[in-house]
């Protein structure tokens, strides 16, 4: 007897027996050839735009340097009051 009880004896359903998770692997392994391209696709396409905004953040972050040094070296030349 176990000291501890498994989910299972609390939430019916969660526990899979070794051959129910076997077959559940199984049938997910078996996805049609024109959905993996379509996932490929989706993929690619998430790729790109996370290149996308990934581009877009560096563009940021130069202009807020930018802004940056613009007021550090106003500050230094007395433009600004600290």
């Amino acid at each position: 007897m176990r000291a501890v009880p498994c989910l299972c004896e609390f939430y019916s359903g969660i526990c899979l027996t070794t051959e129910e998770k076997a077959r559940k692997n199984l049938s997910q392994g078996q996805e049609n050839p024109s959905q993996v391209k379509n996932n490929l696709s989706q993929v690619k396409n998430n790729l790109s735009q996370v290149k996308n905004n990934l581009s877009q953040v560096k563009n940021n972050l130069s202009q807020m340097l930018e802004s940056i040094y613009v007021c550090v070296r106003d500050r230094e030349l007395g433009y600004l009051r600290s």
